[in-house]
């Protein structure tokens, strides 16, 4: 027997192939332990099996496992930035160019008299 969690739940859904119980198992271990991907080798081999019996039901877990990958992309996404800093730092560099501009104008004024 396999020390492997996922090979020895795959046993399992080889063995009730038809029990969806059996799938939901399957697809929340792999998904716990980063391994959709093996997931979704093994399923696929058994959908693009020619004349296979159990496609159908492959192609429905697929479908699930595309579903959980695609959960877990979302909780991966970094949040947007803070819009208060942006225009925080614009108005600062505003006002610093603004100051610049003034301070040149004065000095000029001044050196002009």
């Amino acid at each position: 027997m396999s020390d492997d969690p996922v090979e020895t739940t795959w046993q399992e859904v080889l063995a009730a192939f038809d029990d969806e119980a059996v799938h939901k198992k399957f697809l929340a271990l792999s998904a716990g332990l980063g391994r959709l991907g093996d997931a979704g080798a093994r399923y696929r081999a058994i959908k693009d099996a020619p004349d296979d019996p159990r496609a159908a039901m492959a192609s429905a877990q697929v479908e699930k496992l595309i579903a959980l990958a695609m959960q877990n992309l979302d909780g991966l996404k970094s949040p947007p930035p803070n819009k208060s800093t942006t225009k925080t730092v614009l108005l600062l560099v505003a006002f610093g160019v603004s100051g610049a501009m003034i301070l040149h104008a004065v000095w000029t004024l001044a050196r002009s008299m």
